[in-house]
């Protein structure tokens, strides 16, 4: 297995040609998706928190690019939320695209809908009315609910 990392810390997981790649990454609780559409049981990108948490819990056994380690020693708050929510049974996606830190399935994503946005509360984090009040507006739309989440 080789893993490589992106300036951002994010894992590209690469398996040799014996091993489906997918089958255990989803018995596992779906992380990751395919980096190549033609042979999706042999490649998969990994964001560094999912990677981190693959790790910790010794399903990632190749050690660590130096970038993973230093993405999430950035965001030790967020790693936190997301172990927490990932022991908890939910699937963690990226909530960028809300204006959020995370989403929450309760199955897979893209078969299930993500009922909630979930934002880090990082301390000293200012969140001001009119971010607030976007914030509740693009939820609303999206029919999702909002959670704030302290590690």
């Amino acid at each position: 297995m080789e893993v490589w990392a992106d300036r951002h810390g994010d894992v590209i997981v690469h398996t040799a040609d014996s091993v489906d790649f997918t089958l255990p990454y989803h018995q596992w609780g779906h992380y990751g998706r395919p980096t190549d559409a033609n042979d999706p049981a042999r490649c998969a990108f990994l964001t560094c928190f999912e990677a981190h948490y693959l790790h910790d819990l010794a399903l990632l056994p190749t050690p660590l690019p130096e970038q993973t380690i230093k993405a999430v020693g950035k965001d030790l708050s967020g790693y936190r939320v997301y172990a927490m929510l990932r022991k908890a049974g939910w699937t963690v996606r990226s909530g960028l695209q809300f204006g959020g830190d995370f989403l929450l399935y309760r199955g897979a994503p893209g078969q299930d809908h993500a009922p909630y946005i979930v934002i880090v509360d990082r301390g000293g984090f200012g969140m001001t009315g009119m971010v607030v009040a976007g914030l509740v507006r693009a939820a609303a739309g999206a029919r999702k609910q909002i959670l704030l989440a302290s590690p």
